[in-house]
């Protein structure tokens, strides 16, 4: 199954931590994605051409101020994910609800914009018996940490590959 995502990409610098998080953690587990990033909304039955029209086309404000205060994990039924937190703001909740206005009832459920919890995903599919070094990992990457969203992007994912379709600057 094909799926489109729209996800908010991140300064240099910001992007480098996220990376080094993944490096430090475990390069062998997934991550499907080249860029460090924050999803705003996954589809699976909208047009590219569709996202890009209505969602790329429109004025987004730039240069969005973000807060990355530590590392957390979500825990699905069998694994987990290591992610790095993005503080709520309204600028971020502003953000997304703008871009996924347009496809609300076509978005994945963690997306709609009342459960959304914005982070930056370091590791997918982490077995339950793995011990997570949160704390140790929030040091080497010294949270928290200032950063900026300065684009969008919409990706195609599949189960073996991550294209990146088209992006815009914020």
């Amino acid at each position: 199954m094909t799926f489109t995502a729209l996800v908010a990409t991140f300064d240099t610098a910001t992007a480098e931590v996220i990376k080094m998080a993944t490096t430090l953690f475990s390069p062998q587990l997934s991550n499907p994605f080249p860029q460090p990033h924050c999803t705003l909304a996954i589809y699976d039955n909208v047009p590219f051409s569709e996202i890009t029209e209505t969602t790329l086309a429109q004025e987004l404000p730039k240069n969005i101020n973000i807060h990355l205060p530590a590392i957390g994990l979500f825990f699905g039924p069998t694994t987990q994910t290591l992610f790095v937190a993005l503080s709520p703001s309204e600028e971020l909740f502003d953000l997304q609800k703008r871009v996924t206005y347009p496809f609300a009832e076509k978005t994945s459920q963690f997306y709609q914009s009342k459960l959304w919890y914005p982070h930056a995903t370091v590791a997918l599919n982490i077995p339950h018996t793995d011990t997570i070094p949160t704390e140790h990992l929030s040091e080497i990457l010294q949270l928290p940490l200032q950063g900026n969203i300065v684009g969008i992007t919409v990706t195609e994912l599949s189960e073996d590959r991550t294209e990146l379709l088209q992006q815009k600057e914020l």
